[in-house]
């Protein structure tokens, strides 16, 4: 049976990795928050949020990801997506929200900043 919602935390070298897959809305962005909140809060954190698997995002979710970016920005860190494709990118669009995000097709070409 396939999952409503999942998040994974991969932590590299330079890096944390994010996985988020499934739904991302408002009966699970608390969980994500509650996941990812450590990581954003770290000094200096430099975030990759993998968006391939992930196949609903509401604005509740959105929110999470805004709130997560403002935390990282606190902190002297930097965030960037990638996977954010369909229907996640036109949300991001119609948000508005897409360009105030790094965006890069692959985690190789986020990664090679950090």
């Amino acid at each position: 049976m396939e999952k409503d919602f999942d998040v994974q935390i991969e932590n590299r070298h330079r890096y944390i990795v994010v996985r988020v897959s499934g739904q991302l809305d408002f009966a699970h962005a608390p969980d994500f928050d509650r996941v990812v909140e450590p990581e954003s809060v770290k000094p200096s954190p430099k975030i990759v949020l993998d968006l391939t698997a992930l196949n609903y995002l509401s604005s509740a979710g959105l929110r999470s990801f805004v709130l997560m970016g403002k935390r990282v920005q606190q902190n002297a860190g930097r965030m960037t997506l990638v996977g954010v494709n369909g229907i996640i990118r036109d949300t991001f669009q119609m948000s508005g929200l897409l360009s105030i995000f790094e965006t890069y097709d692959s985690l190789d070409m986020a990664t090679q900043l950090f």
